[in-house]
């Protein structure tokens, strides 16, 4: 994927924590941010000052059977608990917590450069769209875009 979609000095992707793949983001100021296409979840900010604004700590599990339990992950099509309709019999599957999209596999759309006054910096579109697993449990098409 890097071949595709790096721009040298300002977009990568690489493997990750867990081997799950990443997206750099490099401002030439020296801020970088880290998205993991599992769950379009922003783990890392970091300032050129060298200030986190978001970490991730040791210890947290990256695997593609479950979601990233830290960052900012994208919660579809809830955010919390529920999922449930009045009248739901109890046996019925509920939404996952925070839906299902958190634990999906994003997909690189493009990445490129946006330019204004003060200079260039880099984005990254990425999606995800409705599948047979996820119509299982929730019984509606989608097509979800994101830039970062």
């Amino acid at each position: 994927m890097n071949r595709e979609f790096a721009i040298p000095g300002f977009v990568r992707v690489t493997d990750g924590r867990g081997g799950l793949p990443k997206v750099t983001l490099l401002h030439p100021s020296g801020s970088f941010c880290d998205i993991y296409l599992h769950g379009a979840n922003i783990l890392s900010w970091v300032l050129a000052n060298g200030g986190e604004v978001f970490y991730t700590p040791d210890g947290i599990r990256f695997s593609e059977d479950s979601a990233i339990e830290w960052g900012t992950p994208f919660c579809f099509p809830q955010f919390g608990k529920g999922g449930e309709h009045a009248g739901t019999p109890p046996n019925e599957s509920k939404l996952p917590v925070d839906g299902f999209a958190r634990s999906m596999k994003w997909s690189i759309v493009q990445t490129g450069l946006h330019e204004d006054k003060r200079g260039e910096f880099p984005y990254v579109t990425i999606e995800i769209s409705d599948t047979e697993a996820t119509r299982a449990i929730w019984n509606h098409s989608f097509h979800l875009v994101m830039d970062i």
